[in-house]
């Protein structure tokens, strides 16, 4: 006859912390505001307008734009937000993988090769989320662009995407941490064992 199968407290904080670092990570990479601009139309300088740029999708908010999120129109993109970009879908795939091994890690026994693997992944899913940040030397937060052509006084703000990444990347880095040090479940001992 075998004990009941017990939680382990450490694997389940290192669990917890991977998972939310990967909704952060999934979200700071699909919002429309990673960054955002403000600039003031050379028509009216007293009126400040918003743009909001994601790495996938944007949207604009001022007197006479609606605030929608959607593909970019115009083509913005250089080296840099070409490379965030590249990194968010590398971090968003690894997430969701390291994620899958780490649901069953408080229950389940599980070996050191595997529970190393998982810290050392969430580690290098840490650095890619962290890439993403090149968002912000890239043309979307110059200002230098077609679209704002119209506008002066343009400043560059971190939105709630690039807030984001900066907790997936402190929830990855820690949650890593935690995993690499859990000890592994051994296997159920039976009552019979002397």
């Amino acid at each position: 006859r075998h004990r009941p199968k017990q939680r382990n407290p450490q694997a389940f904080a290192g669990a917890l912390l991977i998972t939310v670092a990967t909704i952060c990570t999934y979200v700071s990479n699909h919002v429309c505001d990673y960054v955002l601009l403000e600039a003031n139309p050379v028509s009216d300088i007293n009126v400040t307008s918003t743009f909001g740029r994601g790495l996938w999708r944007g949207h604009a908010d001022g007197p006479n734009t609606e605030s929608v999120c959607s593909m970019y129109k115009v083509q913005l993109m250089d080296g840099e937000f070409h490379a965030a970009r590249a990194f968010s879908v590398i971090a968003d795939i690894f997430a969701v993988l390291n994620l899958a091994v780490v649901i069953g890690f408080p229950f389940n026994p599980t070996s050191r090769g595997v529970i190393m693997s998982v810290g050392t992944a969430s580690i290098k899913i840490c650095l890619f989320q962290g890439l993403t940040l090149l968002m912000l030397p890239s043309t979307a937060c110059k200002g230098d662009t077609q679209e704002l052509d119209e506008y002066i006084n343009v400043k560059c703000k971190w939105g709630s995407g690039a807030r984001l990444t900066t907790a997936a990347i402190f929830l990855w880095f820690i949650g890593g941490g935690v995993v690499a040090k859990t000890p592994p479940i051994g296997p159920e001992e039976s009552d019979d064992d002397p």
